[in-house]
């Protein structure tokens, strides 16, 4: 689909109604993603960089603010992972 061709399509909404797409679409992702980070993954590792060790693509969650910080609701993640393997309680 070309540029023109998108912007074409999104004029037949209003404006709220992408907005409220948009704040649809924001709440199942954090849904999908709630405890699900992949530094709870055994493949996921840290060293020069954080990595998957499955060399999977990970995307990152920023805190939206100073609380989400302290609880830890941050991180990277992926929506839909087979690979995902909890950490075992040591």
């Amino acid at each position: 689909m070309t540029p023109r061709e998108r912007r074409t399509a999104l004029a037949k909404f209003s404006t709220d109604q992408l907005r409220r797409e948009v704040r649809v679409r924001e709440r199942r992702t954090t849904r999908a993603i709630a405890r699900r980070y992949c530094d709870d993954c055994r493949h996921f590792r840290i060293g020069d960089s954080a990595t998957c060790v499955l060399n999977l693509a990970m995307d990152f969650r920023t805190p939206r603010d100073y609380s989400e910080a302290h609880t830890a609701d941050w991180g990277y993640f992926r929506l839909r992972c087979n690979e995902f393997a909890r950490l075992r309680d040591a």
